[in-house]
């Protein structure tokens, strides 16, 4: 066939023994220098969690610029990203499957691409991982130049550049079908829920609240001062002006509706109602209306006294008969007249009091929502995990859910079920996230105070010991230290001590109720933190630490605050930032991530603490039983 499958057999004969198709999450392991590979790891959406070194020798690219990139576009040329696209979606166990990418010089490089799905402990589908296997590059292909005009336009085709037979043919492997469309499936983001709602509603319930009461009491005010009203109604009719004789009868029907409308006139003007105020004390609200296709109109009279209303209704329609004898003369017959006089009302014609009452209450609800709504678009504070993920291209590995017992108290240790699976959930998170790298020390910062960071530190130091590793929290806090508030250890003595040479690090090490977790506290107070957290000094008692300890956590000040988190990270062989629900906004996040960033420190992740995890679990636990 072509020379480029000749070669690529050859090469698929040596290695196709060391690959892995199993589909197992295994460590995947090197083949031989010859053909060198990348090894990754990708969340359930196709995203890129992790991509070894290697891939700068393959691609010419560094593994961060992977991170957060989608699997089945990024670097890929456009025939390999509809397949592998076609395959993830057909593929359940995983496989091998052959694709290019592209160099940062612009050349192809054709790897076999091992992909094995990430299951949790409930064989929950959580992501892939996989090891690309470098097969062959491939020269850029030229870029092509336009034809002179008149001259033909001939296709060349290069057996190079563009193998008749397709790739994924020359492995023995799942057969992939070429897309209907060019255009890869793209994975969609998490909607928005309508838990997410009602939550943005509880946290503004004040202002859905406080809408609703003075919405409520402007209402009763406007009713107070507004009494019922009593409508009553006279029905006066003006017969059609008649002439003939006894055999013959006319009736002059145009200018009957002439008088009835100069009638309605009168009704409506300021001598009738100038002579029925001699007759009341007070003036009703007077309206008069021609009834349509009859001889007939109406008066109403409205007022809070339904006796006065029925009154000044007949009354009224006295004065308009004998005020329209006296003004109006014609040569025929005309008989006006009472034909329904006013009873009196027994129920008020205005609107029900319950009924506004109703609807001020939709009213004050309605537009409480929409204001909390509001609110939530101005604050820049943070309220879930979608808003950190979305702002600092960061996962979340852990969610820490607020203790509604808790007082804002230093010296909390939690005891309940639901943070024991916080934190155990947290440090596998934490350390299954890059097989490759062993996390060995950890700093823990915040973007600003009161986060809640030392109290996440030390509960998370004693979830680690029960994994049966020994761990030592070290408290690099020298400014507002506090974790020798939870082992009521004596404060005189600790690191700044160690750091100025007035104590050894074993004597400032003590022993907690754990047996594999041991305390550093940050000792007495000093003019200069900064200078003595970068130091020699501390770089030898961090790494004391680590060859004494199988894990090192250390408790930092808040990053924007200070620069200590910026000089410890780099003793650290991860940084996580500790973010507190409803109290940290957008700006100082940003700035805290920019501060570490700009020192080159590695960010695991981000830590929300008192989140609503808790809340969520409750009312799911409130609606499972009523649903049951």
């Amino acid at each position: 066939m072509s020379s480029l499958k000749v070669k690529l057999d050859k090469r698929i004969d040596k290695i196709v023994g060391a690959i892995d198709i199993s589909g197992n999450d295994t460590e995947l392991v090197q083949t031989s220098v010859e053909f060198p590979g990348w090894s990754w790891k990708c969340d359930a959406k196709g995203k890129f969690l992790t991509c070894s070194d290697e891939v700068f020798d393959c691609l010419g690219i560094t593994p961060n610029e992977f991170i957060n990139k989608s699997l089945i576009t990024f670097r890929l040329t456009n025939d390999s990203s509809c397949e592998l696209g076609k395959y993830i979606a057909e593929s359940n166990e995983g496989g091998n499957i052959v694709v290019s990418y592209e160099h940062a010089d612009g050349k192809h490089v054709v790897v076999n691409l091992n992909l094995a799905p990430q299951v949790n402990s409930k064989n929950e589908f959580i992501g892939w991982s996989g090891f690309n296997q470098v097969i062959e590059e491939i020269a850029a292909p030229p870029v092509p130049t336009p034809a002179a005009a008149g001259e033909p336009v001939i296709e060349k085709t290069s057996i190079e550049t563009q193998p008749t037979v397709p790739l994924t043919s020359l492995l023995s492997l799942p057969a992939t079908e070429p897309l209907s469309s060019s255009k890869p499936p793209v994975y969609e983001e998490e909607p928005f829920a309508l838990s997410d709602y009602f939550m943005i509603l509880l946290r503004r319930r004040w202002v859905v609240l406080m809408t609703f009461f003075f919405t409520m009491l402007i209402v009763a005010s406007i009713l107070s001062q507004m009494p019922s009203q009593y409508t009553a109604k006279t029905i006066v009719r003006v017969t059609n002006p008649r002439s003939g004789s006894a055999d013959y009868v006319d009736y002059n029907t145009e200018l009957g509706q002439r008088l009835l409308g100069t009638y309605v006139e009168i009704a409506n003007g300021e001598v009738v109602k100038q002579q029925l105020s001699k007759f009341v004390d007070r003036m009703p609200t007077i309206n008069a209306e021609q009834i349509a296709n009859s001889e007939l109109f109406e008066i109403t009279a409205e007022d809070p006294d339904p006796g006065l209303a029925q009154f000044a209704a007949n009354k009224l329609a006295e004065i308009i008969i004998a005020e329209g004898a006296q003004r109006i003369s014609t040569d025929t017959t005309i008989n006006v007249y009472i034909a329904e006089a006013a009873s009196l009302p027994s129920e008020p014609s205005s609107a029900s009091p319950w009924l506004l009452i109703g609807l001020a209450a939709f009213v004050g609800l309605l537009g409480g929502s929409g204001l909390a709504f509001i609110f939530e678009n101005l604050d820049t504070r943070l309220y879930s995990d979608k808003q950190i993920e979305s702002l600092t291209d960061l996962h979340v590995v852990g969610n820490i859910p607020d203790d509604g017992n808790v007082d804002n108290k230093k010296g909390v240790v939690f005891t309940k079920r639901i943070h024991n699976e916080a934190f155990q959930r947290m440090r596998t998170n934490i350390f299954t996230r890059d097989g490759r790298k062993t996390l060995k020390t950890l700093l823990i910062t915040s973007p600003v105070p009161r986060d809640g960071k030392s109290t996440v530190v030390v509960n998370f130091a004693l979830n680690l010991t029960k994994g049966n590793r020994s761990v030592c929290l070290l408290d690099a806090n020298l400014r507002f230290p506090s974790i020798h508030t939870f082992f009521d250890i004596d404060n005189q003595i600790g690191l700044s001590d160690v750091l100025e040479g007035r104590a050894n690090l074993e004597d400032v090490t003590h022993k907690t109720g754990s047996t594999f977790l041991s305390v550093i506290p940050s000792g007495s107070s000093v003019a200069n933190p900064v200078d003595i957290l970068d130091s020699d000094k501390m770089r030898e008692v961090v790494a004391q630490l680590e060859k004494d300890f199988e894990i090192v956590l250390i408790d930092s000040p808040a990053s924007t605050s200070v620069t200590d988190p910026a000089v410890l990270s780099s003793l650290a062989d991860g940084v996580l930032l500790v973010v507190r629900h409803g109290w940290v906004r957008q700006e100082a996040l940003t700035r805290a991530i920019k501060y570490l960033k700009n020192v080159d420190a590695n960010i695991v992740g981000v830590v929300s603490n008192r989140t609503d995890q808790g809340v969520r679990a409750k009312l799911f636990q409130v609606a499972s039983r009523k649903s049951k």
